[in-house]
């Protein structure tokens, strides 16, 4: 199938979809639908990276598709005004005042300076393919999820009438922008289709209509406003200097003359920090974490958040290595360490996958900001192994969730007993969070050998790989504690839940087990195509692995010995924990239990207390009341000099 009608699928799919079952209050064909539409979506977006990878970069020319460069304009000018409209029926200034100053950038733009049209309207290379895989892979497998999850989810709502329609008409309307702003080349229509994302997140951060999904939806609008007038001044400052806005046009004359962009691009970098919920701007994804798992995992881990790592990365070539990007990659470094740092002190497992979240994000940044094919390269491992992880941690906390009505850490001790499917996904999810030979600790192993030249930004993510092993060892801990043995039998799940769950660990595996595959024929060329040269080769000298234009060679042997050492203490602990039948003891309590199945002891003053177990979150050292304040004001100072060396 040639790459012009799969690229038109991979945008029609969505787009139809999202009208259908808008109008489509029929449960069971709501299902078949979203169900033929999803797997519509997955095997396109197969076919068209086997297409790039054997035909090269693929692009469309302005002048083919004219009809589309309009439709875009009516899509962006719709996302504005419905923005303002929201503004003013909650009578929200923040709100307000944004959309107004974004459709007057926007009249300036396509009415008073009317750029020349790019010659491409899209343009497909490498790492556009890496992000549409992940929002046509993920986001439709995350849609099927939702099936079963959302009739799940408002029983215990207990709603009068089903959404289920609007839900997953906004769902699609959001891959459908997410795909758009992976395959553009046009910055104005990549900046339309950023609106879109933001206006989804707002339907969807809000879907189940009480006191505080509303509030925290206000939030995600407000503040992503804001990080769209600061994409549409970047657009300005941009035509401005160079006289175009096709994408592949302004990284070549950047390349040639970066200080003709550097403003520009700092204000498309302060709008990338905003979508991907960098400090200061981290509340808005913090708050969103009380809407429907499915939204969590969808918009706030796997692809929306992505949206604005991938403008930095893209862009990375113009001003990576530079003064402007040292201190973007110290907003990102910062980040990574702060949001570690905060995530200790939570027990709401939405909370710390969301801390987590922002963290990783802060460290793909920070090698944005680096720039060269080491750190690139690293960046672009780190999107690709992170969305597919964090997607699915996400999942398992929301199906948790639905069976013991609790997001909190503590209530998921013995859990194994209860859940043995949903948990044992869960901690493979950790596990490819914190330990070898998963993508995401070898991207930090490579983020801190790209950043040896700058040590500060290195001593940050030395700081935050060690905290975030503290927290998942931590949660870690709580799922794989059993307090008696279970009854062997996998929970009752939705089918579509439970399929979606498995597929999605499978996922895990076989990108860790082809990771050098995916490296050399998706990453590599990604990095070669946006610096225009062959990567530098590096850790030579007993690193994690030599990089080239061949792809992934040597310099296993520190990996190979980790996971060989891990695997070792897994099959000790299995074989010694079959041959030792386990005793139930009563806790030690040094003398001072007051009854023999210890459950409570003599504490101070003679009194009764009831004998706890549970985690230590360090809260009066990394508590958010303690910590936020101070971190917020940091990193903002951060980006005020960022833009004062500008």
């Amino acid at each position: 199938m040639q790459g012009a009608t799969l690229v038109l699928l991979l945008l029609f799919i969505p787009a139809v979809t999202s009208i259908i079952v808008l109008f489509l209050k029929n449960r069971n064909g709501r299902s078949v639908i979203v169900t033929l539409s999803s797997c519509a979506m997955i095997a396109a977006a197969i076919l068209l990276c086997q297409n790039i990878l054997t035909h090269g970069t693929f692009a469309i020319e302005t002048s083919k598709a004219e009809w589309a460069g309009i439709a875009v304009t009516i899509i962006d000018a719709a996302a504005l005004f419905f923005t303002l409209y929201f503004g003013i029926k909650f009578k929200e200034w923040k709100i307000i005042l944004p959309a107004i100053a974004q459709i007057c950038a926007v009249f300036y733009l396509e009415v008073l300076k009317v750029p020349e049209e790019p010659h491409f309207i899209i343009k497909l290379d490498n790492l556009s393919l890496i992000m549409t895989l992940i929002v046509s892979i993920i986001g439709p497998l995350v849609a099927i999820f939702a099936i079963g999850y959302m009739e799940k989810h408002e029983q215990h709502q207990k709603l009068k009438q089903t959404r289920q329609h609007l839900f997953f008409a906004v769902i699609f309307l959001f891959l459908f922008a997410m795909n758009g702003i992976s395959m553009t080349d046009n910055l104005m229509h990549l900046y339309a289709f950023w609106e879109v994302t933001t206006l989804c997140s707002f339907l969807l951060i809000g879907h189940d209509r009480n006191r505080v999904s509303f509030e925290s939806a206000k939030r995600a609008l407000w503040i992503n406003s804001f990080g769209g007038l600061f994409f549409a001044v970047g657009i300005i400052f941009i035509l401005n200097s160079v006289g175009t806005i096709s994408i592949s046009q302004i990284l070549e004359t950047g390349k040639k003359a970066p200080q003709l962009l550097v403003i520009g691009l700092m204000f498309l970098c302060c709008a990338g920090f905003v979508k991907s919920a960098q400090l200061p701007f981290q509340s808005w994804l913090l708050g969103a974490m009380v809407a429907p798992t499915p939204v969590s995992a969808l918009l706030h881990s796997s692809t929306m958040v992505k949206a604005g790592v991938y403008v930095i990365v893209r862009f990375s070539p113009i001003f990576g290595g530079q003064t402007s990007g040292i201190l973007v990659s110290m907003v990102g470094a910062f980040t990574f360490v702060a949001a570690a740092a905060l995530a200790i002190s939570q027990s709401n497992g939405k909370r710390v996958l969301a801390f987590s979240t922002i963290s990783n994000l802060g460290l793909i940044i920070a090698c944005a900001g680096l720039g060269g094919s080491q750190a690139l390269t690293t960046a672009i491992l780190l999107i690709i192994f992170h969305a597919v992880s964090k997607g699915l941690l996400f999942l398992c906390m929301g199906t948790v969730e639905l069976k013991i009505g609790s997001r909190n850490i503590e209530d998921m001790f013995g859990i194994f007993s209860k859940m043995p499917y949903t948990t044992s996904i869960m901690i493979l999810g950790m596990l490819s969070m914190m330990l070898p030979p998963f993508g995401v600790l070898i991207t930090k192993w490579l983020a801190i050998e790209a950043s040896v030249n700058v040590p500060s930004v290195m001593f940050l993510l030395v700081l935050g790989s060690a905290f975030t092993v503290a927290f998942w060892v931590k949660w870690l801990g709580a799922v794989t504690t059993v307090y008696k043995k279970g009854h062997g039998k996998i929970e009752d799940l939705p089918f579509s839940i439970k399929v979606v769950l498995g597929v999605i660990a499978a996922a895990i595996v076989v990108i860790t087990v082809i990771m050098p595959q995916i490296n050399n024929y998706m990453v590599l060329p990604s990095v070669i195509q946006l610096l225009n040269k062959d990567p530098a080769i590096f850790g030579t000298n007993g690193g994690l692995y030599s990089i080239s234009e061949y792809g992934i060679s040597g310099g296993f042997g520190g990996i190979i010995l980790l996971t060989g050492v891990i695997v070792a203490a897994f099959i000790v602990i299995f074989v010694n924990a079959k041959a030792n039948k386990p005793r139930i003891i009563p806790p030690y309590a040094c003398g001072a239990l007051s009854d023999e199945k210890g459950r409570d002891f003599i504490g101070p003053k003679d009194k009764v207390e009831k004998v706890m177990l549970h985690n230590y979150y360090l809260s009066g050292i990394f508590g958010e009341k303690k910590l936020m304040p101070v971190v917020s004001v940091i990193s903002a100072i951060i980006i005020l000099i960022m833009f004062g060396v500008s």
